[in-house]
């Protein structure tokens, strides 16, 4: 996911950094105000989330976009008031996005000078005691984003009014549309992260017992064939079968190598068979497609899926 960010302030810069690049998140990062707007007006319909420090220019900032009906997903950095205590890490109840028991939203006071109303009402603030968990900060302002209603039309009773109608129907269409996307970027972030993080050590193939080990290539072999059999027809669910198929050698770290081998000693088998049918195997070569299709999904699935930090 792409996020735009805004700082002012050089102590923020090493943290913010490192947050984000734990987060596996696509960054541009601007410290002059017009470079940032600039940036913002000419690719925002590219930009996932905007993480701003709040400081003096923010409402001229904000105001700007909303005017040009660009609205995104905002992560405010603020400062905590005097007298109150940030939240420690051990305090779940004090990340943001978590609950109370109770249902209800525990949110710790920030010093925040902008009205949510400025820009729109999913502003999301995060004081900068709390930039640990600015991932987690921004997937719940995009969550709080998705959940904001488009204006309502006003009827065209009067030439001024037909004008306002045309620019509220634009913002509206503007942002279901922008929610539409970014609701599908969303899904397809936590499902792919979702995966990897499923993947259990004990499970890779490497580490099985020789016996489980030969019974899951024997498996994934059969898959492989399958698709094989199958990848120049009609079938409606071949990608579904090619998805299980590098999902489980995902799950089973299972080398490249190995998927290279699986489909040379298939490719052996069916050679041999042609030859005894009195056929052509030059037709084999085709099933060159499948191999390459199947490790490019693979590779695929690693990109989005393993975290940077890893």
């Amino acid at each position: 996911m792409t996020v735009c960010t805004f700082t002012i302030t050089p102590s923020l810069l090493s943290p913010l950094s490192h947050q984000l690049q734990q987060g596996n998140f696509l960054v541009h990062a601007f410290h002059d105000s017009a470079a940032f707007t600039h940036f913002v007006w000419e690719t925002g319909h590219h930009i996932d989330c905007l993480v701003i420090e709040e400081h003096r220019e923010i409402t001229k900032i904000l105001q700007s976009f909303k005017t040009n009906n660009i609205l995104l997903p905002t992560v405010l950095l603020s400062q905590i008031t005097d007298g109150q205590e940030a939240p420690t890490p051990d305090d779940d109840a004090s990340l943001p996005g978590k609950h109370s028991s109770t249902g209800s939203s525990k949110q710790t006071s920030h010093s925040f000078n902008v009205e949510k109303t400025l820009y729109h009402t999913a502003l999301y603030p995060l004081s900068l005691q709390e930039i640990a968990y600015l991932s987690s900060s921004i997937e719940q302002a995009i969550d709080a984003f998705l959940q904001l209603s488009p204006p309502s039309v006003p009827p065209p009773s009067s030439p001024e009014n037909i004008q306002k109608a045309s620019y509220v129907q634009s913002a509206a269409l503007n942002l279901i549309d922008k929610q539409q996307r970014l609701a599908t970027k969303l899904q397809e972030r936590l499902g792919y992260l979702g995966v990897f993080y499923k993947r259990n050590p004990n499970s890779f193939l490497r580490r099985m017992a020789p016996e489980e080990r030969q019974t899951f290539l024997t498996t994934l072999k059969g898959e492989y064939r399958d698709i094989i059999l199958n990848y120049f027809s009609e079938q409606t669910d071949l990608n579904q079968k090619i998805d299980r198929y590098v999902t489980s050698a995902f799950l089973a770290d299972v080398p490249t190598a190995q998927i290279v081998k699986i489909h040379m000693e298939l490719m052996d088998e069916f050679s041999k068979q042609l030859k005894l049918e009195g056929r052509n195997e030059e037709i084999l070569l085709d099933y060159r497609l499948t191999l390459i299709d199947t490790i490019a999904n693979l590779c695929e699935l690693y990109r989005r899926s393993v975290p940077r930090s890893q």
